[in-house]
């Protein structure tokens, strides 16, 4: 009877263990699973970032370097010099024979390049010229964003951080509608003697490219691109 009770407190004590030993070996296969499932999506967010980077980089440099041929083309530099001389004389801007020469040649560049309108900005934030009358002699909108006026002061373009237009602008549908997002690609102005005069500024619709190349950015069909600034915030 002895034997028997200890031949089944044995087998008792292997069962345990086996069941032990199974548990075990049932968590660490777990483990191993959920590192690697881990490290492959870690993987994956890595290659999209660098894509959607690279993508995005490559579209600001796009828009950067044709800003800074409109900006140095003569019209441009000669309407900015004329112009910011009738604004500091008190003259009328909308009516000035380089601001109607400007929308002339300006128009169909809008037109062919689908850009929503053109500024040109005084170094102290006023808007000289303009493809709307309402815009003109006001401060510009782009004041708010004084990071990207000072690196165009200093003499590089920039593409400015997506805002609140200041003005209606044309849906998808073509309808104009307030409070709409808009962001600008800017370049400097120079004078006869290599200064900067003015920033020209031409609008970018965020929906039509930058944010079609976030929307692009995605892992499966949930999987989203965020933009953030450098201080943290979601643009």
């Amino acid at each position: 009877m002895n034997a028997l009770r200890q031949s089944n407190g044995v087998l008792a004590a292997c069962c345990v263990l086996g069941v032990l030993a199974l548990a075990a070996s049932s968590w660490l296969a777990q483990d191993r699973l959920t590192q690697h499932a881990r490290a492959t999506t870690a993987q994956s967010l890595g290659t999209v970032l660098h894509t959607t980077h690279q993508a995005v980089s490559s579209w600001v440099r796009a828009h950067q370097a044709t800003a800074m041929v409109w900006a140095s083309t003569p019209e441009v530099e000669s309407a900015a010099i004329e112009l910011g001389a009738a604004w500091r004389g008190g003259e009328s801007l909308a009516e000035h024979p380089a601001q109607l020469e400007l929308r002339r040649l300006m128009q169909p560049v809008l037109s062919a390049t689908s850009h929503d309108g053109y500024f040109i900005i005084s170094t102290d934030g006023f808007n000289l010229a303009s493809s709307r009358d309402e815009n003109l002699g006001w401060q510009c909108l782009l004041t708010e964003q004084q990071t990207f006026l000072s690196r165009i002061r200093a003499g590089e373009p920039a593409v400015s951080l997506p805002q609140i237009s200041d003005v209606p602008l044309r849906d998808r549908d073509g309808v104009l509608r307030p409070g709409l997002a808009t962001m600008f690609v800017g370049a400097p102005v120079r004078g006869p003697a290599g200064n900067v005069v003015a920033v020209f500024a031409v609008r970018i619709d965020p929906r039509k490219d930058f944010t079609t190349i976030l929307q692009r950015g995605r892992i499966g069909q949930s999987g989203e691109t965020y933009a953030f600034d450098q201080t943290g915030r979601l643009i």
